[in-house]
C-alpha cells in the first residue's frame, strides 16, 4: 500500500514538472516571438526611414552643392574687384600716413636746425654787435616755419581723414551693389541650406531606428540564451 502511495506521489510531481516546463517553454516562445516581431518592425521602419533619406536628404545635398557653385561663380568678379579696390584704400591710406610721418620728420629737422644756428647766433651776437639786428629776423623765420608746419600737417591730417572717409563710403556702396546683384544667388542658396536643414531631420530619425534595433536584437540574443537555445 505504501509503495503503491509513493508510486501515485513520484507519477504526480512528474506530471507536475511537465506542466511547469511546458508552461516556461511557452513563456519563453510568446517572448522570443515578441522580440522577433518588434526587430522585424524595426527593419521595416529602418527601411523607410533610409529611402526618406535617398528620396530627400541627398538631392538636397546635390542641390546645395550646385547653388553654392553657382553663388561662388557669380561672386568671383564682385570679390576680386572688391578685393582690389579695399587693397588699394588700404595702400592709400598707408602711403598718406607715410607722407605725414616724413613731413613731420623733415620739418622737425629743419626746425631744429634753425633753433641750433638761432642759439649760435645769439652767443655769436654778445660778442660781435653786428649780429644783433639780424637775430630778430631768424626768430621771425623761425616762428614762420613751425607755424607752416604745424599747418602743412593739419592740411595733411585733414586730406587723411576725409580720402578715408570716402575710401570707406566707396567700399560699403560697392558691397551694397554686389550683395543686391548677387541676392538671387544668396536667396537660392540660403534656401537650399534650410531645405537641407530641415531633412537631415530624416538622418537623426535613422540614427534613431538604427539604435532601437541593436537594442531589441540584444535582448533577442538575451532572451535566447534564457530560454536555453
Amino acid at each position: 500500500m505504501k509503495a503503491r502511495f509513493a508510486t501515485l506521489t513520484l507519477a504526480a510531481g512528474v506530471t507536475g514538472l511537465a506542466l511547469t516546463s511546458s508552461t516556461r517553454a511557452a513563456d519563453y516562445g510568446a517572448t522570443l516571438q515578441a522580440d522577433a516581431a518588434r526587430i522585424d518592425a524595426d527593419i521595416t521602419q529602418l527601411q523607410a526611414d533610409q529611402q526618406k533619406v535617398r528620396q530627400l536628404v541627398v538631392p538636397d545635398r546635390t542641390s546645395l552643392a550646385a547653388a553654392q557653385k553657382q553663388y561662388d561663380t557669380e561672386a568671383a568678379p564682385y570679390l576680386t574687384k572688391l578685393k582690389a579696390d579695399q587693397q588699394q584704400f588700404e595702400d592709400m591710406i598707408k602711403s598718406r600716413r607715410q607722407t605725414i610721418k616724413a613731413s613731420r620728420e623733415q620739418g622737425e629737422s629743419t626746425l631744429k636746425a634753425m633753433e641750433a644756428k638761432l642759439t649760435a647766433d645769439r652767443q655769436r651776437a654778445k660778442k660781435d654787435k653786428s649780429l644783433v639786428a639780424q637775430i630778430p629776423q631768424q626768430e621771425a623765420e623761425l616762428k614762420n616755419s613751425r607755424e607752416k608746419l604745424k599747418l602743412d600737417l593739419k592740411a595733411l591730417e585733414e586730406k587723411l581723414t576725409t580720402d578715408t572717409d570716402s575710401g570707406k563710403q566707396s567700399l560699403n556702396a560697392e558691397r551694397q551693389s554686389m550683395n543686391a546683384a548677387l541676392k538671387p544667388d544668396s536667396d537660392a542658396l540660403s534656401k537650399a541650406k534650410q531645405q537641407l536643414q530641415s531633412d537631415l531631420a530624416w538622418e537623426t530619425k535613422v540614427s534613431a531606428d538604427q539604435a532601437a534595433f541593436q537594442a531589441d536584437e540584444l535582448k533577442f540574443q538575451q532572451d535566447k540564451q534564457a530560454a536555453g537555445q
